[in-house]
């Protein structure tokens, strides 16, 4: 082989191997943000921020109930539709006065004194 064909084959070498991983790199990309090839409800991106912005409406709700009406806090009502937002959100809250807890919405939890 010629010095000029090796010479064009190692530039066309340098030219072309960072365009390939820079499309590989775009390819992973986009498979972890938008959950693979297809699908246009958003991924990992769009989950997160609806996930976080529900529960942050929730604990912006709760902390209004708690400094204006804080005697709402014992309204079973109230701390039915609190529960219920949270599970759907897979969270759980805990209230608690000084150093007694009024109210945990885990049914599982066992509260233990020292």
């Amino acid at each position: 082989m010629s010095i000029k064909k090796r010479l064009f084959l190692s530039n066309a070498a340098m030219i072309l191997a960072p365009i390939i991983v820079i499309i590989f790199i775009g390819f992973l990309l986009h498979i972890v943000f938008f959950n693979g090839f297809g699908n246009s409800k958003g991924g990992f991106k769009e989950n997160w921020n609806t996930k976080d912005s529900a529960l942050t409406r929730v604990y912006d709700a709760l902390q209004k109930t708690a400094s204006l009406d804080p005697d709402r806090l014992y309204e079973e009502k109230y701390l039915k539709s609190l529960t219920d937002q949270l599970h759907k959100q897979k969270a759980e809250i805990i209230i608690r006065k000084d150093d007694k807890i009024l109210f945990h919405s885990n049914r599982q939890m066992t509260i233990t004194k020292k």
